[in-house]
């Protein structure tokens, strides 16, 4: 039986139902991390599609994409990552939204800063690429050149040895007291350098 195609209509099979961008997003498998600390770990994926928001043709866009992070406590499970990108297939949502819920997304999940470089195909000649690195527990995107590796890693130590003086857990604490205190020194410096980028509207609502 000879196979009839229509060239006149779209085909619905290349040419799905928009999913509403208010549709939930799947939920991320997080694992105990047991490895060493400072380690950085890399995903990169050329699997993150979207759809073009204008209408009416919605055409697909393609992205490349690396996520960086130092984990503390918890990783990723690699293949609910891979889900969360694939929600990503057929929404109507512009390269700049698709990237910052996805740095947002998985730094709020592992709960240490994530850096994200989505490089996204040609659309109209153009090429777009869009990155940062963002901080959970201050809310807001850096600048690379703001917010350096050393400085995300002073600050995960920081916090580390602080959570231990939660606990009590101040033979801990002595062990680690030079650490510590260079730890403390970083971060500060760096956090009175960001005090001066307030006025710069760059952070995530």
């Amino acid at each position: 039986m000879d196979l009839e195609i229509n060239f006149t209509e779209p085909n619905k099979l290349y040419n799905p139902p928009i999913i509403p961008n208010d549709y939930p997003f799947p939920s991320f498998e997080l694992f105990p991390y047991k490895g060493m600390k400072g380690i950085k770990l890399t995903h990169k994926t050329s699997e993150l599609w979207s759809r073009c928001p204008l209408p009416p043709n919605h055409y697909p866009d393609q992205c490349d994409l690396t996520i960086e992070y130092f984990p503390n406590e918890v990783s990723i499970e690699l293949k609910s990552l891979k889900m969360f990108l694939f929600s990503f297939r057929d929404r109507a949502i512009s390269h700049e939204d698709v990237t910052n819920i996805i740095l947002k997304t998985i730094a709020d999940a592992v709960q240490v800063p994530v850096t994200i470089i989505a490089e996204w195909a040609v659309r109209g000649g153009v090429y777009t690429t869009i990155g940062g690195i963002y901080c959970p527990l201050k809310g807001k995107v850096f600048d690379a050149d703001e917010w350096s590796l050393e400085d995300i890693e002073a600050s995960r130590k920081v916090d580390q040895i602080m959570k231990n003086v939660k606990k009590n857990s101040l033979p801990d604490l002595e062990k680690n007291k030079e650490e510590y205190e260079k730890g403390v020194e970083q971060t500060i410096k760096k956090l009175e350098k960001m005090t001066d980028q307030e006025k710069i509207d760059n952070t995530i609502d």
